[in-house]
C-alpha cells in the first residue's frame, strides 16, 4: 500500500485502540464519520471559546459557564493563537516546522489556544468530557513539540488539559532540551502503523465495546457470525 499519510494524535490513538477500526474509518473509509450529540456539543463549545478569545464574541447562553476560564486565559500576557494549525516534517533526519498541508508533513496538530510570550509558551486543550480520569497528556506533548519547532525562540511550554464540565485541570511542562522525546515514546506504535500500511494488514484488537461503538461490521468481533 501507499506510504502512510500524516498522522495526528487522534488518528494514532484510534490505531492503537484497534487497527481494524482505524482502517475502516481512515484507510478504506468504508465507515463514514457520523456526528453524534456529544461530538457536536464539543465542537460548538470549542468554536464559542475560539470566538470569545479571538474576537470577544459573547458566549452563547449554554456556554456561559466557561466564562471565568476564558477570562483567566485572556488575561495571560502574550500573543494568542486560536485553533493554531501546526505541522512537523522530517527533513535530513530532523524535525522541522512546516505548513499544515505541506507535501512532506509528518505530524499534524491543532492547539485550541496557544499563547506565546518571549521564550515561554502556553497551550490549552479544552475538554468537554465529564471526567479527567483517563486524561492523556501525550496530546499536549505532541503539540508542545510542534510549538518548539514553530517558535524556535521558545524554551519552555506549559500545557493544560482543561476539563470545563468536570472542572478539572491537568497541567504539564515541557523543556526545549526534551522537545521531541514524545516521538521516541510513541516509536513502537508508529512503527506498527507503518508496517500495517506496508503490508495492508490491520489486525483487530477486540474489546467489550466493539459491537456498541465500532462501525466495521465486517470484522469478526463486530458482525453477526453466530451462524458460522
Amino acid at each position: 500500500m501507499a506510504k502512510p499519510p500524516a498522522w495526528s494524535y487522534s488518528s494514532l490513538a484510534q490505531f492503537i485502540m484497534c487497527p481494524r477500526m482505524y482502517e475502516g474509518s481512515r484507510v478504506t473509509k468504508t465507515v463514514p464519520y457520523v456526528e453524534n450529540a456529544s461530538n457536536k456539543y464539543g465542537k460548538d463549545l470549542h468554536k464559542a471559546a475560539e470566538l470569545y478569545i479571538a474576537k470577544e464574541t459573547p458566549l452563547p447562553s449554554q456556554f456561559e459557564f466557561i466564562l471565568s476560564y476564558l477570562n483567566t486565559l485572556s488575561a495571560i500576557k502574550g500573543t494568542k493563537y486560536c485553533e493554531l494549525k501546526l505541522g512537523l516534517a522530517i527533513r535530513d533526519g530532523k524535525f522541522v516546522a512546516c505548513d499544515f498541508f505541506a507535501p512532506d508533513v509528518y505530524f499534524r496538530g491543532v492547539a485550541d489556544l496557544a499563547i506565546v510570550n518571549d521564550d515561554r509558551a502556553f497551550i490549552v486543550d479544552y475538554k468537554a468530557g465529564k471526567s479527567a480520569s483517563y486524561a492523556d497528556e501525550k496530546q499536549l506533548a505532541l503539540l508542545a513539540a510542534a510549538i518548539f519547532a514553530r517558535f524556535p525562540h521558545v524554551r519552555k511550554v506549559k500545557g493544560m488539559l482543561l476539563f470545563v464540565i468536570a472542572k478539572q485541570i491537568i497541567k504539564t511542562e515541557y523543556e526545549y532540551e526534551d522537545r521531541f522525546s514524545i516521538f521516541s515514546k510513541l516509536a513502537s506504535d508508529l512503527i506498527r502503523r507503518e508496517e500495517a500500511y506496508k503490508t495492508g494488514v490491520f489486525n483487530p484488537i477486540p474489546n467489550g465495546l466493539c459491537k456498541a461503538y465500532c462501525g466495521v461490521k465486517t470484522c469478526l468481533h463486530n458482525g453477526d457470525y453466530s451462524g458460522l
